[in-house]
Order: structure tokens, then C-alpha cells, then sequence
């Protein structure tokens, strides 16, 4: 889960479905500034979300992970 970090006012896409127990929003949002790969933006993600594939940023993930990059690759090709 990811976002520019111009959108300061967007509530906590976790919080949505996982209501967390107490009245401030539990998740550590960390800044991610990899030119290469989002080039025109800084990106806020969540480091301790309750599923695991939404930890990190995702314009850094997809990249790095084969599986998710192959139909992209495959693309290409033709």
C-alpha cells in the first residue's frame, strides 16, 4: 500500500478494514525515495501492516519480483 507523499490527508488504508483496537492508527508509515523507480514522486508505505504484501513500497517490490514482473516482461517481447 503506497501513495504519494503529496496526499498528506489520506486516512490509513489498513485502518479501513483491520479497526484497530485503540483511537490512533497503530501502522508505521515510512517515506521511500527511489528515483529509479518512482522517479516524479516520494512514496509513503506502511512497514507493519497486517498482511504481509502490503509491507513496503510497492513500486519497489514489483520490480524485484520476478513473478509479478514476468507478464510486463512477457509484454515486451511481442
Amino acid at each position: 500500500m503506497c501513495y504519494p507523499v503529496e496526499l498528506t490527508n489520506v486516512p490509513c488504508p489498513m485502518c479501513k478494514v483491520f479497526k484497530p483496537t485503540g483511537a490512533r492508527c497503530p501502522h508505521i508509515k515510512d517515506i521511500c525515495s527511489n528515483r529509479a523507480l518512482h522517479p516524479r514522486h516520494d512514496v509513503v508505505h506502511l512497514r507493519n501492516a497486517e498482511v504481509k504484501s502490503f509491507n513496503g513500497c510497492g513500486y519497489c517490490k514489483v520490480p524485484s519480483s520476478p513473478i509479478l514482473y514476468l507478464p510486463f516482461l512477457l509484454t515486451l517481447r511481442s
